[in-house]
């Protein structure tokens, strides 16, 4: 039967703490309307009875500033992350109420690592072990705050050049790569590429066991129609992604599987990305019941690799 992954970046303004991104989000109420989006997106899921992974940038954890621990990381790193706490609202830096939220989904959402900071693997400034800190000290903030393991991981920016020295540190772990891993593509590259998802299909998810025994999953679809001076082409190629991903899972194979990515934000950004999404949900749900799908957690595709 074919299987897809459902995982969520849960970053808030920490994945763009370097630039003005944040702000534009803040002032236009993104960070605020995740207050509401956020459970309705969790009663959907809790309805259809749908298991999800959801990354956590842990830092997210903090309420006040002296508790941020930030001495590991580039000295400018360290100096956006105060300016990017201190300025920010609150719901665009802390999301303890949200996370206590998703966690408490009768273990329907999977709770991953995003790192502590979103330090991402090819900042011009950071180092093997500052980098590796970054993440370890987000699975250590995570399990104090849930009283339970965390055994899967995303890489902020899907950059994961640091994977091998991580996992001689925290073997075992689930991780999730960019599709385009193994290969670096340069801007007429990725326009091709962008050109031929008109017409390929939707990528299957590749699974493999590294030396240490950690399990690599690959992404298949970034849900999200909006954003960019290509929006009115993302939200068409969106659309049409999805309706081939139906069909393939409708006439796949019991060796298929899918890993479909979001952002959070990316719901409460956009009612169209929203009602896509719920749309989404309810297909799935159909082809669950028809017995054409399973849909797992990151972890639990991780179990059956091992």
């Amino acid at each position: 039967m074919t299987k897809i992954v459902i995982s969520f970046d849960f970053e808030l303004g920490w994945g763009v703490l370097e630039n003005e991104v944040w702000r534009h989000r803040q002032s236009a109420g993104v960070y605020t309307a995740m207050r509401s989006q956020i459970p309705q997106t969790l009663g959907l899921l809790k309805q259809y009875q749908l298991p999800t992974t959801w990354a956590v940038v842990s830092n997210m954890l903090v309420e006040n500033h002296q508790d941020l621990n930030t001495r590991h990381l580039p000295r400018g790193y360290q100096q956006e992350i105060d300016y990017f706490f201190t300025h920010a609202d609150v719901m665009t830096k802390t999301g303890i109420d949200l996370l206590e939220q998703v966690a408490s989904m009768d273990g329907l959402c999977e709770i991953a690592s995003h790192s502590a900071s979103h330090i991402y693997a090819n900042h011009p400034d950071v180092t093997t072990d500052q980098f590796v800190t970054d993440v370890l000290l987000s699975f250590q903030m995570l399990e104090s705050f849930l009283g339970r393991p965390v055994s899967s991981l995303v890489f902020p920016r899907d950059q994961e050049s640091y994977r091998h020295h991580l996992t001689r540190l925290k073997p075992d772990l689930n991780m999730r790569l960019n599709p385009n891993f193994d290969r670096r593509q340069g801007s007429f590259e990725r326009t091709v590429s962008g050109m031929l998802d008109f017409v390929r299909p939707v990528k299957r998810s590749m699974t493999f066991v590294g030396s240490r025994d950690e399990i690599y999953q690959t992404g298949s679809l970034n849900f999200n129609a909006v954003g960019g001076k290509y929006k009115l082409v993302k939200k068409h190629l969106l659309k049409l992604k999805l309706k081939r991903l139906m069909k393939q899972i409708a006439n796949g194979t019991s060796a298929d599987l899918y890993h479909v990515w979001l952002h959070p934000f990316n719901l409460s950004e956009s009612s169209l990305n929203y009602y896509l999404f719920k749309r989404f949900l309810a297909e799935l749900v159909d082809l669950r019941d028809a017995g054409l799908l399973e849909v797992e957690t990151m972890s639990s595709i991780g179990e059956m690799c091992d």
